[in-house]
């Protein structure tokens, strides 16, 4: 009869929870956006200007993109019933 391996399976690490994080430099420009479980949709409107959309945890969120000497970053969430 064979042996069956009974070694312990480390258990997964825990899931981390949907969320979005932005991180700016200490002058104000943008270091990085974090966004977990989300869905992501960038599009550039034009040569100096794109805009991103993000659904993270049944929120969605609007992030423009403005370059003039590095990029500039403004956000803030769509509240309308679409769905």
């Amino acid at each position: 009869m064979w042996k069956k391996n009974r070694r312990r399976r480390k258990p997964p690490p825990p899931e981390k929870p949907a969320g979005i994080e932005i991180k700016n430099l200490a002058n104000g420009r943008l270091d990085e956006i974090v966004a977990r479980k989300a869905d992501v949709h960038l599009e550039q409107m034009d040569s100096g200007f794109w805009w991103m959309g993000l659904e993270v945890g049944g929120r969605r969120f609007h992030v423009n993109f403005v370059s003039a000497k590095g990029i500039k970053v403004t956000i803030d969430e769509d509240e309308s019933d679409h769905p």
